[in-house]
C-alpha cells in the first residue's frame, strides 16, 4: 500500500512538472480561427486563446516577408515565420492619432508569459522619425483591470532587405489572464506611424497545487482508513 501511495504522488508530480513545459502560440502560423466579429480563438497545447481586436478584427493574413527565417529559430522561439503575425485591418498594430486606437487583446486562463516575440518594430533611417515602440499591458487574476506589468520595446535597428525587425522580449509574469499589445508612439519608418506584429506568446500553464494537496490527502485518507479496518 505504501509504495502504491508512494508511485500515485509521484505520478501527480510529474504530471505537474509537465505542465510546467513552455509552449508557443505562434500567430506567424495559420493558427487563428475565422473571423466571428471582432474577435478570433486560437488553441494552444489545450489551452484556448480569445484574441480581440479595436477597432477592426484581428488577422494574421500577411505572408511573412522578412527574407530568411534563419531568426525564427533563434533565441528559443522556433516559430514558423510564414506569416508576419498578428495585426489589425492592414496587417499590423498601428498608432493612430489617438494612440491607443488600434490595439489587440489576448485572453485566456491563467498561464505564466515567459517571453513575447515581436516582429517588423523598426529604427527610422531620420532621426526625426526616432524609432517605433511597441506598449504591452499584462494583467492578472488577482487584478484583470490594472496592469500588473507594462513592457515598452523600442526598436533598435533599422528597416532593411531581410530584415524582419525580430525581437524576443522576456517576461516571466505568472497568472497572466490578459495582454494587450498596442503602438506606443506616432513615430518610426514606413508611413511615419509605429506599428508591429504580434509573433507568438511563450507560456506555460499554471499549476494547480490545491487540486494536489486535495488528492493526495485523500490518498493517505484512503490508506489510513485500510490500515485501521486491517486492524
Amino acid at each position: 500500500m505504501k509504495k502504491a501511495l508512494i508511485g500515485s504522488l509521484a505520478a501527480i508530480a510529474t504530471t505537474f512538472g509537465a505542465a510546467q513545459a513552455a509552449s508557443i502560440l505562434d500567430f506567424t502560423a495559420d493558427i487563428l480561427s475565422p473571423v466571428a466579429g471582432k474577435s478570433r480563438t486560437a488553441t494552444e497545447d489545450g489551452v484556448l486563446f480569445t484574441i480581440t481586436g479595436k477597432p477592426q478584427a484581428v488577422n494574421n493574413s500577411q505572408g511573412f516577408d522578412g527574407g530568411t527565417q534563419d531568426f525564427c529559430q533563434s533565441e528559443g522561439g522556433d516559430l514558423a515565420c510564414l506569416r508576419d503575425g498578428l495585426g489589425i485591418k492592414d496587417d499590423e498594430l498601428t498608432a493612430t492619432p489617438r494612440p491607443d486606437n488600434e490595439r489587440a487583446t489576448i485572453t485566456s486562463e491563467a498561464i505564466n508569459v515567459h517571453r513575447l516575440f515581436l516582429l517588423d518594430l523598426f529604427e527610422s533611417n531620420d532621426p526625426k522619425l526616432g524609432a517605433e515602440q511597441a506598449r504591452i499591458d499584462l494583467y492578472t487574476a488577482d487584478d484583470p483591470t490594472s496592469a500588473a506589468m507594462t513592457i515598452r520595446v523600442t526598436a533598435d535597428e533599422t528597416k532593411s532587405e531581410n530584415n524582419a525587425g525580430y525581437y524576443a522580449v522576456d517576461v516571466g509574469l505568472k497568472d497572466v489572464v490578459k495582454i494587450v499589445f498596442r503602438a506606443n508612439q506616432r513615430s518610426g519608418t514606413d508611413d511615419k506611424n509605429s506599428d508591429f506584429s504580434v509573433a507568438a506568446v511563450e507560456f506555460s500553464e499554471m499549476p494547480v497545487p490545491g487540486a494536489a494537496i486535495f488528492f493526495g490527502s485523500a490518498l493517505l485518507a484512503g490508506a489510513a482508513a485500510r490500515r485501521k479496518r486491517a486492524a
